[in-house]
């Protein structure tokens, strides 16, 4: 999880930082301020991932905690004893089959 956020922050930093060498080079061409579009792209690339990172997950959006809940006993557990119980051809069946 940690990984992906700091991908994230990454290539919107890096995003940010394109939007403002394109912003700067507007002001020049409009002769304004070129440190305030730094600045802006300073903020925004500091406050978005940080309250992205700082909020909650939707209640729907929580993945289900180990433990809480039963299995039905429907469900089988797999096993390795289950496995090689398992009906499938043997490799000596299929050759005699092949041959």
């Amino acid at each position: 999880m940690m990984i992906e956020w700091m991908a994230y922050a990454t290539l919107l930093t890096a995003f940010i930082c394109c939007a403002a060498a394109a912003g700067e080079h507007a002001m020049a061409i409009w002769r304004g301020g070129r440190r305030f579009v730094w600045l802006a792209a300073l903020i925004i690339a500091t406050v978005i991932p940080t309250v992205l990172s700082v909020r909650r997950p939707s209640v729907t959006a929580r993945a289900p905690t180990v433990g809480t809940q039963s299995l039905s006993p429907e469900v089988q557990r797999f096993t390795f004893d289950n496995a090689s119980r398992a009906k499938r051809p043997s490799l000596i069946s299929l050759a005699r089959v092949r041959s």
